[in-house]
């Protein structure tokens, strides 16, 4: 005869856990950008004393080896169980600054999570225009005929106008320039050459992890509509403290939703408006 034993304490509490275990079902295709404002989601609802995981997709096995931190707000397709419960991804992939999240919980997470840590410097600020650093997104809001109808706009003009509300008449002492196109970014922005002493290409040969890094090193920053933009300007402001307003950002973000104007953004970040192509 089999004599029935009553659960053990572990055995229970894996059952409460897994009876209240929400995940995110994030999908194929999804780049990390998209996938850390899903970890945020996660990070918060646990503050929350909810369980919350994001289901782990390609994209996110990079960014957990650089930010091994990541790995607990997160479950591999294999571990995920018929009980969870799934959650849907509304509109705004849970990106609303200010809705669905504030600065400080932003500032928690990038602590907490990605493990990086404000800069420790009494040394003043320099000028925004003596370093500049670029992202220029290319890829497919360019190459696929409706991504670009989505988010495409005159790359070229806009980061021309930028940098000169900037730097002004100044020369910059140095440009880095962090894209998935540089042999585009040499040829469609010659200007970049006259108006620094030195300019840097940061490509995709550099892996994602060190282009997201150029970005949040930066005090002074020109964005492209990109969740990637965002997070590096999030990065740097929380590590600078201070370098808020050296942050410039398109208004628009996706033509589909909100008429294009951008709900990612702090509401310090400079803004500026883009022309068609």
């Amino acid at each position: 005869m089999i004599r029935w034993r009553p659960p053990g304490i572990r055995t229970l509490m894996s059952i409460v856990t897994r009876n209240d275990h929400e995940v995110i079902m994030a999908y194929p295709g999804l780049r990390m950008g998209n996938l850390l404002y899903f970890m945020l989601k996660a990070h918060l609802s646990r503050a929350e004393n909810r369980c919350v995981s994001v289901l782990r997709q390609p994209a996110t096995e990079e960014w957990i080896s650089a930010f091994p931190t990541l790995q607990p707000l997160s479950i591999s397709p294999a571990e995920l169980r018929k009980g969870d419960r799934r959650l849907s991804i509304p509109a705004l992939f849970f990106q609303e600054f200010g809705v669905d999240f504030n600065r400080e919980q932003l500032g928690r997470f990038i602590h907490d999570a990605l493990g990086v840590r404000p800069r420790q410097s009494g040394q003043p600020a320099p000028s925004p225009g003596r370093s500049i650093t670029m992202n220029v997104r290319r890829g497919d809001y360019y190459s696929v005929p409706s991504f670009r109808a989505e988010y495409g706009f005159d790359l070229a003009g806009y980061f021309e106008e930028a940098f000169e509300s900037i730097a002004g008449s100044e020369i910059a002492l140095r440009v880095c320039v962090v894209s998935d196109d540089p042999e585009w970014c040499r040829r469609e922005l010659p200007w970049l050459s006259q108006r620094a002493m030195e300019v840097e290409y940061v490509g995709p040969d550099r892996g994602p992890t060190a282009c997201l890094l150029a970005l949040a090193k930066a005090r002074t920053l020109i964005l492209s509509n990109s969740t990637f933009s965002y997070w590096g300007a999030y990065l740097s402001n929380y590590i600078h403290g201070d370098n808020y307003e050296c942050v410039v950002v398109p208004k628009l973000h996706s033509r589909s939703v909100r008429a294009g104007a951008a709900w990612q953004h702090d509401p310090r970040w400079n803004t500026l408006a883009v022309r068609d192509e």
